[in-house]
């Protein structure tokens, strides 16, 4: 026996909008439903029997009495594409009868098996399926116990919680059923490529629906993830099929079944900051050099980061979606693998794109920002395409400066001695971050024309006043020029403050007195042993090269 409410509402539609239908007729199918019975009518007369539509009556639960259903408006709709609902089920519908001057005649022992189709109202049940013979009930049948399925008209709608992962039904989206479980073949496609998504949930409703079966199961499982394009700066997205089995309700259904899939970025990446540089100094430099306005009014910051992928599935690593966050905005990482080129000559190792990073692996390099004057960086943060946060590293309390300059060289009593140094006068720029230091070789000697005279350098200073001189070897101050380069090793301290433009190292002589000197003490030349430093640096238009801190033998006791 199957209960087919929906089909009546359509019928009743149908006769509406044709316009031609009695309205008791309309009442009863707005207001009921229909019971198809599959029936088999046997004669047990030793004798033919003949059957008409009015040979059959329903008695529901209340004790009232129905006739076969037949459509009295046959003209206007017809009486299969009454039951259109019905057959899409795939349900073979075969009326007794169609009309009501239908008949049927069975011989002794001959049945038939038909489809008997009656109209009741809404809020009874079918109790009794009988057989009349001109008012004289001669058999009937108790439906108490007959299975009973139900029609239902269910449109499946799928969701998911991520605008990067989709959930769509591989078939047609309205199903037509008088089953009572559904399989729905389902497929994902997730978009997202720069972080592994956990499927946490897959589930259905209205309530009286439920999922008996997912298979594969991917609950708690990782989708594999989209194919990340550096051109596009997205996804293709990569595909999977789910099949889920469906209980439907034990009753007449019309309407939405919603099927959803929640999944979550389980957090995947551990990053800090190890050293935070503000590079107000080369956005100085490159206004000088014809920079756009902007430069006057900008810093650089400079961060080196190091990164920990944990993740359940290999993704792309894209650097372009690093961001950091200040008290003013956000601003892009500039070295993306898209970015327009710049050059810093504070990054040294900038952290490149990177097409596939597996569980465990560490990213280490440098990221860079113009900001602002006046903004204070607060944390660097790595978003994926949805703009989901999957690493936040606050900026260490303690920022370093980054400082570029030119050295120049001046002696203040040029007429008794001359003073040049390495690195060379103007040519070449010297760059590294406060904390850090670096060394000049550095060479004095009176002019010949003061051979007889005894020149004393007598103090040595930095301008600006910002830089400090960490080390003289051997000490100069104090010393005897000679007409033959007198050497010495000063080592400088990078400012606590960005600095671009020009260091000038003074170097003050006197004459303290004119004898004759007949043996003047040998001055060895001091050479700087180390040219490693990481935040160090010169720079010429060829070449650079990294510089660091001299170490050198003090021999002052030789002179």
């Amino acid at each position: 026996m199957i209960i087919d409410r929906q089909d009546a509402v359509q019928l009743a539609n149908s006769l509406t909008q044709s316009g031609v239908y009695s309205q008791s007729e309309l009442n009863s199918l707005q207001n009921g439903y229909f019971v198809i019975i599959k029936a088999s009518v046997t004669n047990n007369e030793a004798q033919n029997f003949t059957l008409y539509p009015s040979s059959f009556e329903l008695v529901t639960n209340n004790g009232s009495v129905y006739s076969y259903f037949i459509l009295q408006h046959s003209s206007s709709v017809s009486y299969y594409y009454s039951f259109n609902s019905l057959l899409n089920t795939n349900y073979q519908l075969a009326p007794l009868f169609l009309t009501a001057t239908e008949n049927i005649t069975l011989g002794y022992q001959v049945t038939a098996n038909r489809d008997l189709i009656f109209l009741i109202p809404l809020n009874t049940t079918p109790s009794t399926l009988r057989v009349v013979d001109n008012g004289k009930i001669i058999g009937q049948v108790s439906l108490v116990n007959v299975t009973t399925d139900y029609l239902k008209v269910i449109k499946v709608n799928t969701f998911t919680n991520d605008s990067e992962v989709s959930l769509s039904l591989n078939s047609a989206s309205t199903i037509y059923t008088i089953n009572d479980t559904i399989t729905l073949s389902l497929n994902v496609q997730n978009s997202e490529g720069l972080m592994p998504l956990t499927v946490t949930k897959i589930g259905v409703y209205p309530s009286a629906f439920s999922i008996i079966k997912i298979s594969p199961d991917i609950v708690n499982s990782t989708l594999t993830p989209g194919q990340y394009s550096v051109v596009t700066g997205s996804s293709f997205p990569r595909s999977q099929n789910v099949i889920i089995l469906v209980k439907l309700p034990n009753e007449s259904y019309n309407g939405n079944v919603n099927v959803f899939m929640n999944v979550t970025y389980k957090p995947s990446f551990q990053a800090v900051v190890t050293q935070a540089i503000n590079d107000r100094a080369e956005a100085l430099l490159q206004y000088s050099q014809g920079g756009p306005g902007q430069l006057e009014v900008s810093t650089y910051l400079v961060a080196n980061l190091s990164i920990m992928y944990n993740g359940s599935a290999s993704v792309a690593f894209n650097p372009g979606n690093i961001h950091l966050v200040t008290n003013k905005g956000i601003y892009s990482n500039l070295y993306g693998p898209t970015s327009p080129f710049i050059y810093l000559y504070a990054v040294t190792n900038h952290i490149p794109y990177i097409n596939t990073i597996v569980n465990g692996q560490i990213i280490q390099g440098q990221v860079a920002f113009q900001i602002p004057l006046g903004a204070k960086p607060l944390y660097i943060i790595y978003v994926s395409e949805n703009n989901q946060t999957l690493f936040s590293a606050p900026i260490p309390s303690k920022i370093y400066n980054f400082s570029i300059f030119a050295i120049n060289y001046e002696v203040n009593n040029q007429s008794l001695a001359y003073v040049y140094g390495t690195p060379y006068h103007f040519i070449s720029y010297v760059y590294g971050i406060s904390g850090g230091n670096f060394t000049i070789n550095l060479q004095a000697y009176k002019y010949s024309y003061y051979q007889n005279s005894i020149v004393e350098v007598y103090n040595i200073s930095l301008s600006p006043s910002i830089f400090e001189i960490l080390s003289i070897s051997p000490n100069l101050i104090g010393r005897y020029l000679n007409t033959s380069p007198t050497y010495c090793n000063i080592t400088i301290g990078f400012p606590n403050q960005s600095f671009y433009g020009q260091l000038t190292i003074n170097v003050y002589v006197k004459i303290v007195g004119n004898v004759t000197i007949s043996n003047p003490a040998y001055i060895q030349k001091i050479q700087s042993k180390s040219l490693l430093n990481e935040k160090v640096g010169i720079k010429n238009p060829n070449t650079y090269y990294m510089i660091g801190s001299t170490t050198s033998r003090d021999i002052s006791n030789l002179a």
